[in-house]
């Protein structure tokens, strides 16, 4: 009974909060499905003096394990795998959390960035 609720709750809240995703895996093609994507986290390191630096960022992703469900899904995601958000890509990092009928992915991406010093352009 609480299974049933619960596969009810997740398909309402992918519903609701879902976004569009491709998966794609190196020993597979790409795969059109939605998941809950959560907001972007983390911090810039600089590179010493140089203007540019690697920007660490990540964000969780949960999905359905359902390949065949409404929503698609992954019912093994590989670590060596990504995601794409329009045209952002996503590396899978690690699992964060995994349920019977979901699982929650820590995904990387990093981007250089332009930065400069203060009053550098005026």
């Amino acid at each position: 009974m609480f299974d049933e609720i619960f596969a009810e709750a997740v398909g309402v809240a992918i519903a609701i909060k879902g976004t569009a995703l491709t998966y794609t895996a190196s020993s597979a093609g790409a795969l059109s499905l939605t998941g809950i994507v959560k907001p972007v986290r983390g911090q810039q390191e600089e590179d010493g003096e140089h203007a540019n630096m690697l920007a660490p960022i990540t964000r969780e992703i949960t999905i359905s394990k359902d390949p065949a469900g409404e929503f698609g899904g992954v019912a093994a995601p590989r670590i060596d795998a990504k995601f794409t958000i329009g045209t952002d890509d996503w590396a899978i990092q690690s699992i964060v959390s995994e349920s019977e009928s979901l699982t929650t992915l820590l995904c990387v991406q990093n981007l250089p960035r332009e930065i400069s010093k203060r009053g550098y352009r005026g």
